[in-house]
Formats: structure tokens, C-alpha cells, sequence
């Protein structure tokens, strides 16, 4: 099963996967973002088991902002505005 949908996102076979559109078009977007970062998103088959395992893109992408976002807010406060040492 692996071989099959793994050869149908790279487009060397056209089977049964392939013809399932939309399910299709999700794995293929999934699997190919693990070419561009060879840490994320293993899940071929199991796509899920990237969020389990906090291998998936978009996890790892909203988590490094988060982190990045939180300490200016504390910093500057909710207004936006440095807070006062009141």
C-alpha cells in the first residue's frame, strides 16, 4: 500500500490513488512539503502520525511563531505599548 500511494504522489504509476482527487491532491501536498524539510512530514500513509509525533509542517511552523510572538507580548503588553514599570 505504501509503494502504491508513495509511487502515485511522485507520479511514477497511476493507479487507484491517484484517481481519488481530493484525498489525493491532500497526500501529495502532505508528503511533498517532507522534500522540502527532510525532518517533517513522514506520514505518507498515516498523515496523522506527523501531528502525533510533532513532525508535521504546519505544527512545527505555528509553534516557532508562537514562541517568537508570546515574549514580545508580555513585553509590550496587550495594547501593543510598552508596558509602564508601575
Amino acid at each position: 500500500m505504501w509503494n502504491q500511494i508513495h509511487r502515485a504522489i511522485h507520479g511514477i504509476e497511476i493507479n487507484w490513488f491517484r484517481r481519488m482527487g481530493p484525498i489525493f491532491r491532500f497526500f501529495r501536498t502532505h508528503h511533498l512539503k517532507h522534500h522540502v524539510h527532510a525532518g517533517l512530514n513522514y506520514g505518507t500513509v498515516f498523515p496523522w502520525t506527523d501531528y502525533v509525533f510533532f513532525t508535521d509542517r504546519e505544527r512545527k511552523v505555528a509553534r516557532a511563531c508562537q514562541r517568537e510572538v508570546l515574549p514580545q507580548v508580555q513585553i509590550l503588553g496587550r495594547a501593543g505599548l510598552p508596558k509602564s514599570d508601575e
